[in-house]
């Protein structure tokens, strides 16, 4: 199968020469994801054993690279204001999925195969967190069961 650094730019790119400017290397990478091929390699990119799953965490990589490709450059105080916003959001989602994960974890006592007390301990050794980070990540995963239990 072939990497996914090998694909020709299509001359729009840096040094591409047309000038227009919307990353040939970028717009060679978009169509291969259109492909089964990449499909297929971004599945198998992640170990976890939901298919499903394992292609929307590659995705999700894919789409962190492709916007720290394109940069961050906001035009003007207000569009600063945007990307605050929008990465905020984003953050927030992500962290929400971390605390679900823990959730989960802890609900199907899967942290006790590897031999650790908790789910929050499980997660700090794995994501190297710090005490003070794992216990927030918890005790967020505690209040999301309250509040759904309600």
């Amino acid at each position: 199968m072939a990497s996914i650094t090998d694909f020709e730019s299509t001359g729009s790119g840096p040094g591409g020469g047309n000038g227009s400017g919307d990353g040939g290397a970028l717009a060679a990478l978009r169509l291969r994801l259109a492909t089964d091929e990449l499909a297929a390699w971004s599945a198998a990119k992640s170990a976890v054993a939901d298919v499903a799953a394992g292609a929307a965490l590659a995705q999700a990589e894919l789409a962190m690279d492709e916007l720290f490709e394109a940069g961050f450059d906001p035009a003007d105080s207000r569009d600063a204001v945007v990307w605050i916003e929008e990465l905020d959001r984003l953050g927030r989602r992500v962290d929400a999925a971390q605390s679900v994960l823990m959730g989960a974890i802890q609900r199907r006592v899967l942290h006790t195969a590897d031999g650790h007390g908790s789910a929050k301990i499980m997660v700090r050794h794995v994501a190297r967190l710090t005490e003070a980070e794992a216990s927030v990540r918890a005790k967020t995963a505690r209040l999301a069961k309250d509040a759904l239990r309600r």
